[in-house]
């Protein structure tokens, strides 16, 4: 005999039911959530277009017509230029998601009609300005999310002044230690640091940076900061980088790979720009290692 509930069901059938009723829950739960998901996927991409176009507009209605003088940068966090003969400073700040643009003099003129001031989703990943100089002059600012690989980068278009591209080399201890201060020629005192990557940093109006040594590039040996002997790596008054139980190998002091391959470089030689790399398009940056052994 087939054993019945109150309600004239077989047992089976309500066992059956219920599971049937909890695999429907879940398949219209993970529905919701891809919904969702694909909403949030969207709205950040609409966000990201619209904080570019803004972002764009804004320093553009500033530049619009006009020519920039005096370019620098640190090919990492900020440009500067002169317009009019007023500077102008556009800044990024990685870990805040900041961008700033404006007139500026030691500080941000905020009452300025060229302030502008934007900050970004904590989502957002901020790249290294790049800037390329020429008679036009590109200036980019990379941009993406944690959500997707899309390039939503800032990229300025202006008319400059025809400028000279540099060769920065960064100069990295290859697993050494770094003195913390060292005093030049000239009596000065230069403070150092090394980054988590074990590049060599130096204290410039305050702050540390990698980009303090560069070079102007397409110039010889007949002119100004085109040719330049590298840093001695322990001379006690540039840098001095030690690692116990080794020396740098002489008259190969330097080398573009870890390892000693690569290109090597001897320290007191001197190089023209384009030993290094090729900056005819726009800035370009080497690191040089230690060469232990």
């Amino acid at each position: 005999m087939v054993k019945l509930n109150n309600k004239g069901y077989m047992l089976v059938e309500i066992v059956v039911a219920g599971v049937l009723a909890i695999g429907i829950g879940y398949y219209l739960l993970e529905l919701t959530f891809n919904f969702s998901d694909k909403n949030d996927d969207l709205y950040q991409s609409m966000s990201m277009l619209s904080d570019k176009t803004v972002i764009t507009k804004s320093i553009m209605s500033d530049l619009e017509g006009k020519v920039i003088t005096d370019i620098s940068s640190d090919n990492s966090s900020y440009v500067s230029f002169k317009v009019d003969g007023d500077e102008r400073r556009l800044e990024i700040n990685k870990s805040t998601k900041e961008i700033r643009y404006g007139k500026y003099n030691g500080g941000y003129d905020t009452g300025d009609v060229s302030y502008y001031y934007k900050k970004l989703s904590n989502s957002v990943i901020i790249g290294d300005i790049i800037i390329n100089r020429g008679n036009i002059t590109y200036i980019n600012i990379p941009l993406s999310t944690i959500y997707d690989d899309t390039d939503y980068g800032v990229k300025l278009i202006v008319n400059s002044e025809v400028g000279v591209n540099r060769v920065n080399i960064v100069y990295n201890a290859n697993g050494g230690t770094i003195m913390e201060s060292t005093v030049d020629d000239f009596g000065m005192t230069n403070y150092w640091n090394l980054d988590s990557e074990g590049n060599v940093l130096k204290r410039v109006d305050g702050e540390y940076t990698k980009y303090f040594f560069s070079m102007n590039y397409g110039k010889d040996v007949s002119e100004v900061n085109g040719t330049h002997a590298l840093l001695d790596y322990n001379n006690g008054k540039a840098i001095h980088i030690s690692k116990e139980g080794y020396t740098a190998k002489t008259d190969e002091e330097w080398c573009t790979k870890k390892d000693g391959t690569g290109t090597c470089y001897n320290q007191y030689t001197l190089y023209n720009a384009s030993d290094f790399c090729d900056a005819s398009l726009g800035d370009c940056v080497v690191t040089l290692y230690v060469n232990w052994q």
